[in-house]
């Protein structure tokens, strides 16, 4: 009995079952469940899902020789469990199992990157089988609750124009401020979507991001019209796809306008007698009211943060606020200036990544400063105090 229960499941990953999740909760409509043959070649052909731009078919086609075996021997109308980690999280009723092209298929579903370790890694991944039917889940998941969020909040604010804003904060710097004032400004209520991807490669970890998110809301920001929301980085999101779902989500969410770099990975932007063009301009069923942010730099002449755009100094005046930069230098164990990143948030950072380190130069900094504070407090107050002391000064 129990063999037989184990052959009709089927074994995904966290990702996949995220992807799951997502469109149960409608945030890939007009996606609402998986797509059968015939809706997968006429994406593949049009790029169009029921008046919808959509780079990819939404399919379920799992890798692995349990997968294939029960994918080949699966009857419609048959239930198959899912299973993730080791754990039954739903269940799928088998409505069709056809074959895919692999290949075209991957290429459609990375957007054009390709060679990334990411990409190998899911290309492992998939299977030539897909299977399309109606599917439960057995819980809740975190998706319920951030709509719920959202909603309660546009309730309680009464809120009509509702702007979204992704961003990965690694870190959190001056910039990002700067953004997001502009945003509020115009805004009944802003969407803070920080990134949350499954392994923090190159990243510092999402607990710690998301923490100093907080803590620069709550002071320095009225925290009212403001939301932070943690969303999923699923293997969904590639290349130039990942824009397109980011809006689509948004625009499931219920909000108004999505605010985005003009850096950012996949938009495409460029210029045509004197107008900017982005992909948006050639999407369809996205009724988003998007905002093009310009590329922000500190400037030595003007002593503040200002747009390349309007700023009349040249670029030799210009500090760019390059996040892999500052993650080196704190990877390093140096503290960025201050007019990058603010010092409460370089000493959180660094308490992370060197704890106990202060022990080891505890000498050196009585040798500077009188201070108890490294006593008292520990790592993050010394290096709080330590910051204190750069002379970096900031125009805010």
């Amino acid at each position: 009995m129990e063999s037989s229960r184990k052959n009709k499941s089927l074994y995904l990953t966290q990702e996949i079952k995220s992807m799951l999740e997502m469109c149960a909760h409608g945030l890939l409509n007009p996606v609402t469940t998986l797509m059968n043959h015939h809706e997968y070649d006429m994406v593949n052909a049009t790029g169009i899902y029921q008046g919808m731009s959509l780079p990819f078919p939404f399919i379920l086609a799992p890798n692995g020789k349990k997968n294939l075996a029960v994918l080949k021997a699966a009857k419609q109308g048959e239930k198959l469990k899912l299973v993730c980690d080791g754990q039954i999280f739903g269940e799928i009723c088998v409505n069709e199992i056809f074959t895919i092209d692999k290949e075209t298929f991957f290429k459609k579903l990375m957007g054009g990157d390709l060679t990334s370790q990411k990409a190998k890694t899911l290309y492992a991944q998939l299977g030539n089988y897909a299977i399309s039917g109606s599917y439960t889940l057995k819980k809740v998941s975190h998706f319920a609750d951030m709509i719920y969020l959202i909603e309660q909040r546009k309730l309680m604010l009464h809120a009509k124009n509702i702007s979204a804003f992704m961003l990965q904060a690694n870190p959190i710097h001056r910039v990002h401020e700067r953004i997001i004032r502009i945003c509020y400004d115009s805004s009944d209520l802003l969407v803070l979507f920080i990134v949350k991807p499954y392994k923090d490669n190159g990243l510092l970890p999402f607990e710690l991001r998301q923490k100093i998110l907080q803590l620069t809301i709550d002071n320095y920001f009225l925290a009212n019209r403001l939301l932070i929301i943690p969303l999923d980085d699923s293997y969904l999101f590639n290349g130039a796809n990942h824009v397109i779902l980011n809006a689509i989500i948004v625009q499931n969410l219920g909000c108004t306008r999505f605010i985005i770099g003009r850096n950012h990975m996949g938009l495409s932007l460029f210029y045509e007698s004197n107008q900017i063009h982005t992909i948006f301009d050639s999407l369809q069923g996205i009724r988003l009211d998007v905002q093009i942010l310009s590329e922000y730099v500190y400037c030595k002449q003007c002593g503040t943060i200002v747009s390349i755009i309007s700023c009349p100094h040249g670029a030799h005046h210009h500090i760019h606020y390059h996040t892999k930069s500052m993650l080196e230098l704190f990877n390093l164990g140096i503290p960025p200036p201050n007019i990058l990143v603010r010092k409460e948030i370089s000493a959180m950072i660094l308490e992370r990544l060197y704890p106990n380190r202060f022990k080891k130069m505890e000498q050196l900094y009585k040798g500077i400063s009188p201070s108890k504070l490294l006593d008292e407090y520990g790592d993050k107050s010394f290096y709080s105090d330590f910051l204190s002391l750069y002379q970096a000064q900031m125009v805010n």
